[in-house]
């Protein structure tokens, strides 16, 4: 009796590829309905908006963006095409889509994007096996089992629809190549269509007409029978696909050329040529917390986007590339060297350009997701081959049903883990990172805080009529809300460090570029009704604010001292670590001549970043309360630390009164006379102890 397998039939892999394919889709249209909204969702919209006023208008905002107040800061925004921007736009104006329901539909369209990124690589990979769809499963999983590829197909709007249209126009090109010598309208159209699309979005969509000829040099060089195909006379064949080659790059480039707004305001070539130049050096510094440091995105070290791939990526994924490797030399006799080298090109020359060109890439690897199709097909390609070689051993039929289940298996901890943060996939890193919660970027974008801005307003404000006022710490949930324009609610931005005088009713906070000192201490805060987290780590939380500390502040700014510091000491005893308040309460102490008590929270204050005037005011406020509490070393000390970094003139004339005091108090007449030299002309009262200064110096007073 035989030994070998029971092939598995082709049939039963298609089924199997198209269901995993269609579970994708549900779990990402899923998915789509519950994550939050970037900060570049607003900023695209916008672009979308002004770009369709252009085609229907005549508009020309968009040719100098400093004069809009959402896109002032970004006017190589023009350069950006609106393929994908322009349809929720066109959403919007002609099709009645409220803006309460835009970011839903936006990342349902991108999420469709991220699916035919997906999908296409998949069926690149059930292409080259011809009679089976068991590879293109494997890629199926892969790539969607990546979760910055996952995570990303929510949001970015830019590098998911780019990526998508180097997916298709792939394909097409494989599949063209290998229908040879018949040519199939349907892959010219996707040969258009993908190279429209990538256009459309970024100017270098025009690196697919490069990979095009490089395609078909390869098959020249490695593949005999087309070859002989090509230049048989009387060359039909050849005429025939440098014509289809044309027609597909002409057309696909100029319909993507026509979604750029400037690409007729300024002129073809030098729109072109501007568009190259701002994705090859672009100008937008972007701040990011990378292995501990916070930096931002035109100081990145030269090594960031490779460890970034390495530390980002799922291990099955190169253990599946090592496999590959292993099986070199099977795979070379066995499939189209031409394809599987395209393949390998496809994602090394992306990767070798922004090396050598030294482009500015940030936010871990997104803008290099095109580069990721050719990786996932010759990974799974690894895998797929492994699997092929032990079906041909004695252990065939047990390993036929074995080895899928090893894949899977080694997929599964990055799928549990996805599940688990469904909401924030882009915030994946494997175990080469290390512990990345505060080393690295956990919320891209801080989408979290409009994912609590709605958890609040539908569950704790469900019932309330009144205006409720809240903060957030960064811009994207008062964007929001501009947008989704929720009844009663005002959203302010509020940074972090200032959270104790924000007088609201609501704080929502996050990580975020949050020192390490701050989130130890103090996150979250007391208050807190809800978190969300990353992994079990939390990066995000709304606070309920009582405002004991705001409230304290805003009295001991104006004055009233003794009613402030009731508060703020209630706000103490019920939060020590609200890092906040501990400046005012140094402050506070010092005008109630609590002075050992201002020393105290001077010197807490210290250890906090503060504002360039409070860093100052800490100081000098030590150093004289250090004076009055007859500490004169220690306050000198202060005082002249004070001295060095002050600016303010009236700071630095009270600052060189004190230390005059200080240093007359020491009977060190000679410096105490310094001072009081150079501050008699705004303090005059001070002229008795200038003379006692001369007297005891042995000089003539003035």
């Amino acid at each position: 009796m035989s030994n070998r397998p029971v092939p598995v039939p082709s049939r039963v892999w298609n089924h199997l590829f198209y269901s995993v394919a269609a579970i994708v889709f549900c779990v990402m249209a899923f998915t789509a309905t519950k994550v939050g909204v970037t900060g570049d969702e607003f900023l695209d919209q916008r672009h979308g908006e002004f770009c369709l006023k252009y085609y229907t208008e005549h508009d020309t905002t968009f040719a100098d963006y400093r004069n809009d107040t959402v896109l002032r800061a970004f006017p190589h925004m023009k350069y950006y095409g609106a393929g994908y921007e322009i349809v929720p736009a066109v959403a919007v104006k002609y099709f009645n889509l409220p803006e309460s329901r835009l970011f839903l539909f936006r990342h349902l369209l991108c999420a469709f994007f991220g699916f035919l990124l997906i999908f296409f690589t998949g069926l690149t990979a059930k292409k080259l096996t011809k009679s089976t769809g068991g590879w293109g499963v494997i890629t199926l999983l892969t790539t969607s089992c990546t979760p910055t590829i996952f995570g990303l197909s929510f949001y970015a709007t830019k590098d998911i629809p780019f990526a998508a249209g180097f997916a298709i126009a792939c394909y097409a090109f494989i599949a063209i190549f290998q229908g040879l010598p018949k040519f199939k309208l349907w892959h010219i159209m996707l040969a258009i269509y993908g190279i429209a699309l990538a256009v459309s979005v970024r100017i270098g969509g025009l690196m697919l007409p490069l990979y095009l000829i490089v395609l078909f040099a390869l098959y020249l060089l490695f593949d005999k029978a087309k070859r002989q195909m090509f230049f048989e006379k009387p060359h039909t064949l050849l005429l025939k696909s440098l014509g289809v080659g044309v027609l597909v790059v002409a057309l696909g480039s100029l319909l993507g050329l026509c979604f750029y707004p400037n690409f007729f305001y300024e002129g073809p070539i030098e729109h072109i040529k501007n568009a190259l130049t701002v994705v090859s050096k672009f100008p937008q510094r972007i701040p990011m917390t990378f292995e501990g440091r916070q930096i931002d995105s035109l100081s990145l070290p030269d090594n960031y986007l490779v460890k970034s791939f390495f530390y980002t990526v799922p291990l099955f994924v190169f253990a599946f590339v090592a496999l590959f490797l292993a099986n070199i030399v099977r795979i070379w006799k066995k499939y189209d060297m031409a394809a599987i080298l395209f393949l390998v090109l496809t994602f090394l020359f992306p990767v070798i350009l922004v090396l050598t060109m030294e482009s500015n890439v940030y936010n871990g690897w997104r803008h290099e997701t095109f580069a990721y199709y050719g990786l996932a097909v010759v990974a799974s390609i690894g895998a797929y081959e492994t699997f092929n070689w032990f079906s041909t051993t004695k252990l065939g039929n047990v390993w036929k049903w074995l080895a899928p289940s090893l894949i899977v298996a080694s997929m599964m901890p990055t799928m549990v883990w996805m599940a688990r943060n469904y909401k924030y996939t882009y915030s994946y890193y494997n175990v080469l990172a290390g512990d990345p919660y505060l080393r690295y970027d956990l919320d891209y974008y801080e989408t979290s805080q409009t994912i609590l801005l709605d958890w609040l307003v539908k569950n704790e404000l469900k019932d309330r009529n009144d205006t409720v006022r809240i903060t957030s710490k960064n811009e994207n949930a008062v964007e929001y809300q501009k947008r989704r324009k929720y009844d009663n609610i005002i959203v302010e931005k509020h940074g972090y460090k200032a959270f104790a005088e924000a007088d609201a009713d609501y704080s929502i906070l996050s990580t975020h570029f949050m020192a390490k000192k701050y989130v130890k201490k103090f996150f979250p805060p007391v208050g807190t009704i809800k978190v969300e987290t990353v992994n079990g780590k939390p990066i995000a939380a709304v606070v309920k604010r009582d405002k004991l500390d705001s409230k304290g502040i805003k009295l001991v700014q104006q004055g009233k001292y003794r009613e402030g510091m009731d508060l703020l000491d209630s706000a103490y005893s019920k939060n020590p670590d609200n890092f906040g308040i501990f400046f005012w309460m140094g402050y506070g102490y010092f005008y109630t001549k609590e002075y050992e008590k201002s020393i105290e929270f001077f010197n807490k204050a210290k250890e906090y970043d503060l504002s360039e005037s409070q860093n100052v005011a800490v100081w000098m406020f030590s150093g004289v309360a250090n004076y009055e509490s007859g500490k004169n070393d220690e306050a000198i000390r202060l005082l002249k630390t004070a001295e060095s970094i002050a600016k303010d003139e009236n700071q630095r004339y009270y600052i060189k009164s004190n230390l005059a005091l200080a240093y007359f108090k020491d009977e060190k007449f000679k410096e105490a006379a310094s001072y009081f030299e150079q501050v008699i002309s705004k303090y005059p009262y001070f002229q008795g102890n200038l003379n006692y200064c001369y007297l005891k110096m042995g000089r003539q007073s003035r």
